[in-house]
């Protein structure tokens, strides 16, 4: 089975609030995007949950529960994990891959709490089984390459539709009014992701 979609959705508050214009008409976006996804399982990469000095972690639990809360919203998601995803993209991977479980790995106490970088990218989608990719520390541009084709050749192997999502807001520095200010830097690092995700089409 091919990829059926790939996304690169923003986390911020912004999106769930909508405090003004600009960011009521990216959360329409987003709703119209995902809205007829057809996928039957998603991973999602986020950068809020478990991060390892070494390695890459993908959630291994049963379960999955979060709660978050906004300035107008508490967002709960609850799902399940699609383990034989999971299975599939660690052996893919190697080694490297660590599977992650809390307090044990099948049955009603296996619960990971999910992150905001899932919580509110998730919100946009229909209830279906994911898969959790954290935050990768590695810094050899040769190993991230393979995560990718890891996760593509899983994907490509299985007899299911899988979406995947990258939760990303990007360079964090497009205004002065933000909490990490502004840099000119945000728009050209903005232009490259943009890119990149032009050349997969």
């Amino acid at each position: 089975m091919v990829l059926e979609r790939l996304y690169v959705i923003p986390h911020g508050d912004e999106i769930i609030d909508m405090p003004n214009d600009e960011s009521a008409e990216l959360h329409n976006k987003i709703k119209e995007i995902t809205e007829d996804d057809n996928s039957d399982s998603l991973i999602i990469l986020t950068p809020h949950g478990v991060t390892l000095s070494s390695g890459i972690p993908i959630i291994n639990t049963e379960n999955l529960h979060g709660e978050y809360s906004t300035k107008t919203k508490t967002l709960v998601s609850d799902h399940k994990t699609d383990k034989e995803v999971v299975r599939n993209i660690a052996a893919e991977f190697g080694k490297e891959m660590i599977t992650i479980n809390f307090g044990t790995s099948s049955g009603p106490l296996s619960v990971f709490p999910e992150d905001f970088g899932t919580i509110i990218p998730l919100t946009f989608f229909k209830n279906k089984r994911i898969s959790i990719i954290g935050q990768p520390r590695i810094t050899d541009r040769a190993k991230l390459m393979r995560l990718g084709r890891s996760i593509w050749n899983t994907v490509n192997s299985m007899d299911k539709k899988i979406s995947v999502i990258f939760s990303a807001d990007q360079a964090h520095t497009h205004s002065s009014l933000g909490p990490y200010g502004y840099s000119d830097y945000s728009s050209v690092y903005d232009k490259k992701i943009r890119e990149f995700f032009n050349q997969v089409h």
